[in-house]
């Protein structure tokens, strides 16, 4: 059984500035790790926007993990009040948590409605590259939207096509390859398959010079801006040029010892300026705050959406920008560049 679709209703036009002026901000979190109560869920999902614009005709989006094929929850259970409640752990270490703990956690199918949500495991996309069939991997994408659009994912978090630099990275299954060019060609054809479907968008990560899984999160990839851009920026400009991503995710890792998300030549700059890009910025989700990158610094650089944000990030922005360190025009820019996203799904 299918647990639901997109909000399919009808946008109320109206001053948005009018509207989103005091609340810019909200647009540019995530609703944290557990999302919310109200507004479209989609069961397995990673994240999900605002819902606080449900009564204007605003609806959330959801963005769902890849690299593979979406990854949903499989099994479900629906209560007679209405929550969705999984009957799978998610993660194989929830499995060590007392037994008390998982039954609060757990669906129990035996008195609630069982929900299925079955899709496809695709070859990772190593394996997908060494096809040298780019067809295949436009096909793919058409297949994995076919999927988002029976669930109702609109954002899917992927391709991934950071370069293959040490053979024993625990991150190498979900790239295609050391070279540059055969990585943005295959990204650039998965693109183009899934956005084929007006309204489905892929988010092309993890930028950039993300090469090794170890300390992901505090390492600096130190490098000259020949190699960064000959090697690992090449196929990342392939595929905004030529799949026209609606979405791009910044690194955990720094680059020269600038945070990603905080680095506005690469977001900006690089990015947008050279490129061409013209979607929305996301962050990889829990690399902001304490000793990471800076939200407020992240939105100031072209950042458009943390996450997985949350309220606390909420206050952030709107303390920052009290404080005079976050402009009101890079977050009503920010904000923009989000709201343009799920209305153009929307209309679809």
């Amino acid at each position: 059984m299918r647990i639901g679709r997109r909000h399919s209703g009808k946008i109320r036009r109206r001053s948005w500035n009018a509207l989103l002026r005091k609340t810019w901000e909200k647009f540019c979190s995530g609703t944290g790790l557990f999302g919310e109560k109200k507004g479209f869920s989609v069961p397995g999902s990673v994240g999900h926007t605002t819902t606080d614009y449900l009564g204007q005709g605003i609806p959330n989006i959801e963005l769902c993990d890849g690299p593979a094929g979406l990854r949903l929850q499989r099994r479900s259970t629906r209560t007679k009040k209405g929550k969705i409640k999984p009957l799978d752990m998610s993660i194989s270490l929830y499995e060590l948590l007392p037994d008390f703990v998982r039954k609060q956690l757990l669906g129990n199918p035996k008195k609630e409605e069982v929900l299925y949500q079955f899709v496809t495991a695709f070859p990772v996309a190593a394996m997908i590259a060494q096809s040298w069939n780019t067809d295949l991997a436009l096909r793919i994408g058409r297949a994995v939207s076919a999927e988002m659009s029976e669930y109702g994912v609109t954002v899917w978090l992927a391709p991934a096509l950071n370069i293959v630099r040490n053979p024993l990275c625990g991150r190498n299954f979900e790239y295609y390859s050391e070279d540059p060019v055969l990585s943005g060609k295959f990204a650039a054809a998965v693109t183009t398959g899934v956005q084929g479907t007006p309204g489905n968008y892929v988010t092309i990560k993890h930028f950039a010079v993300n090469n090794q899984e170890e300390n992901r999160y505090y390492v600096s990839s130190e490098l000259d801006e020949r190699v960064l851009r000959e090697i690992y920026l090449k196929g990342f400009e392939i595929v905004v040029k030529e799949g026209k991503p609606r979405f791009v995710m910044t690194a955990y890792n720094k680059i020269n010892d600038i945070y990603c998300a905080n680095n506005r030549e690469l977001c900006t700059d690089i990015l947008r300026s050279e490129w061409g890009f013209d979607g929305a910025v996301m962050t990889d989700w829990l690399s902001t705050g304490g000793d990471r990158a800076d939200e407020a610094k992240a939105v100031s650089s072209g950042v458009d959406l943390i996450m997985p944000g949350g309220k606390k990030v909420v206050k952030k922005l709107k303390k920052a920008v009290k404080q005079g360190t976050l402009s009101e025009e890079a977050l009503q820019r920010s904000c923009g560049r989000v709201l343009d996203s799920i209305l153009e799904s929307v209309r679809h």
